[in-house]
């Protein structure tokens, strides 16, 4: 039984070293509806494997939620209220060296925006 609980926390413990280390301010561009480059920016807090923070860009800061890292990758959503509306974003990206390389899609529709964040 103790060598199972040793086993335990080591698996812990190495999983979270080779956790994506994302905490921080990324900032980036990414390609509105109409084509036009916006600037976008992501303020991101881990703790073990939650992630939580902030968006920034047209319509000011916004929380993100539902927030996960995985090994080397992350996932979150955001939700945007427009016209009494509200729209989800999800968001999904991997560190690949010195970059976030980022993919969003809207709820419910199969098209994606690929964009990458660099870490100030």
């Amino acid at each position: 039984m103790r060598f199972v609980k040793i086993a335990v926390l080591a698996a812990t413990l190495l999983g979270s070293a080779f956790a994506a280390d994302v905490t921080g301010k990324w900032k980036g561009q990414m390609a509105g509806r109409d084509g036009n480059m916006r600037d976008v920016a992501f303020d991101f807090k881990v703790n073990g494997s939650e992630l939580t923070g902030s968006m920034s860009g047209a319509r000011g800061d916004v929380a993100i939620s539902d927030g996960k890292v995985d090994g080397s990758g992350i996932k979150f959503t955001v939700t945007l209220e427009m016209n009494g509306n509200a729209f989800k974003m999800n968001y999904a990206g991997a560190i690949e060296g010195a970059e976030l390389k980022m993919k969003m899609s809207n709820a419910g529709s199969p098209r994606a925006v690929e964009f990458l964040l660099k870490k100030l």
